[in-house]
């Protein structure tokens, strides 16, 4: 129940790793902002992004060890 209410939702984490892929790409090395699905995005935006699927992974790993 903890986990459920704390984990980030099934949306995000998917916006969330559409960032990440969309800053990695190599035509987009070095741009501080792109447009992801609509939505302008800064390089900042990345790294909070990165840190919400770890989240995401880690709650994740967690239900599945109990």
């Amino acid at each position: 129940p903890c986990n459920e209410i704390f984990s980030p939702d099934p949306e995000t984490v998917a916006f969330a790793r559409k960032t990440i892929e969309a800053f990695e790409l190599p035509e987009n090395k070095g741009k501080g902002v792109l447009k992801v699905d609509g939505r302008m995005v800064e390089i900042l935006h990345a790294d909070i992004a990165r840190r919400t699927v770890a989240i995401a992974d880690a709650i994740a790993e967690l239900e599945k060890a109990s």
